[in-house]
């Protein structure tokens, strides 16, 4: 998603008589409105960041730099468009610096974990590879986080084992095992397996579908011996 500012009016914002501008940003698909203080209109604002000597004072901030933190965004644009702490690189502690964030990746500054996943925003860019826009990277029906802490199956792979079938349909739906293609150990692959979970047993055949079939039994007496066929032994 392209990152949009649009500049819609000029205010007078706060008791230092500073001039704002109302800006918007989008970030993971939410605009983050805020005043953007451009320029003091009544106090002095020695390293020109928006934010008046006073104001930065009340923050925290250093007065003779225009980014306090060294992170690449303005204080300005921290505290009024971000929201984010102008004294730190990385205000929610994710691994991705909040220029990364509303930059690169347009993740939330402020949220450890953007989609939701359970996975913190930093290890989704730089560990497992995965979206961190996206809860469900590989749209198998499983999110990630659910992939890899309680599944085992890989949130890249839309179908771990290869068997045919997604992961999120063999554990949402058949509750077949998403890392065997032969769950039940039939000889039957799960992509073809119409009883994915019906092992073979030692009373009945199973038929190409993958599915048990218990033959019909028939007694005869023959000279008082009773004789069973149409049952396999094994």
């Amino acid at each position: 998603m392209k990152n949009k500012i649009s500049v819609f009016f000029i205010i007078l914002a706060y008791p230092f008589a500073a001039l704002a501008l109302q800006t918007e940003e989008v970030l993971l698909g939410q605009k983050q409105s805020a005043q953007h203080v451009v320029f003091a209109a009544g106090g002095k604002d020695k390293d020109g960041d928006g934010l008046p000597d006073k104001m930065e004072k009340e923050y925290g901030t250093n007065p003779k730099s225009p980014d306090s933190d060294k992170d690449g965004l303005v204080d300005s644009d921290e505290i009024f468009t971000f929201h984010t702490n102008p004294l730190r690189v990385d205000t929610d502690n994710d691994g991705l610096s909040d220029l990364e964030e509303v930059r690169k990746y347009r993740t939330l500054p402020t949220e450890i974990d953007s989609d939701k996943d359970g996975l913190e925003d930093g290890k989704e860019v730089s560990v497992h590879n995965t979206n961190p826009l996206k809860a469900d990277s590989d749209l198998d029906g499983l999110i990630d986080g659910e992939e890899m802490a309680q599944h085992g199956t890989n949130p890249l792979q839309a179908d771990t084992d290869h068997d045919g079938v997604i992961d999120g349909i063999e554990v949402n739906s058949y509750v077949s095992n998403p890392l065997a293609t032969d769950s039940d150990g039939d000889g039957v692959p799960d992509g073809i397996d119409k009883c994915p979970t019906e092992p073979a047993v030692s009373n009945a055949h199973t038929t190409a579908e993958g599915c048990p079939e218990v033959r019909p039994q028939i007694w005869v007496e023959v000279d008082n011996v009773i004789v069973l066929t149409g049952v396999n032994f094994i």
